[in-house]
C-alpha cells in the first residue's frame, strides 16, 4: 500500500514537471484509490467472528402492498446470495 502512495507521489510530481499526462495520473490516483478501499473493507471485516453466520429478520410492517413487493425483491436476493455461498436458508 505504501509503494502504491508512493508511486503516485512520484507520478504526480512527473505531472508537475510536464513529463506525466493528467490521464496516467487519475488512472495511478483511481488504481490506488480501489486498493484503499479494499484494504478498508477487509480491515472491516477481520474479526474472528465476522466469519460466523447471521440471521436475518425483514419485516415490512405496515406500508401496504409496495412494502410487502419490497420485502419480496429483499428476501429473493438475500437467498439469492446465501444460495451463492451454499449456506442453508429458507424460501
Amino acid at each position: 500500500m505504501q509503494r502504491a502512495v508512493a508511486d503516485t507521489d512520484v507520478l504526480y510530481e512527473f505531472y508537475r514537471e510536464g513529463e506525466a499526462t493528467e490521464a496516467e495520473i487519475q488512472a495511478e490516483y483511481d488504481a490506488t484509490q480501489a486498493k484503499v478501499e479494499a484494504l478498508e473493507f477487509k480491515r472491516m471485516l477481520s474479526d474472528e467472528e465476522d466469519q460466523l453466520p447471521a440471521i436475518i429478520d425483514i419485516n415490512p410492517g405496515a406500508g401496504g402492498t409496495e412494502s410487502q413487493d419490497w420485502l419480496r425483491c429483499s428476501c429473493a436476493c438475500t437467498s439469492c446470495g446465501a444460495s451463492a455461498r451454499a449456506s442453508p436458508c429458507g424460501s
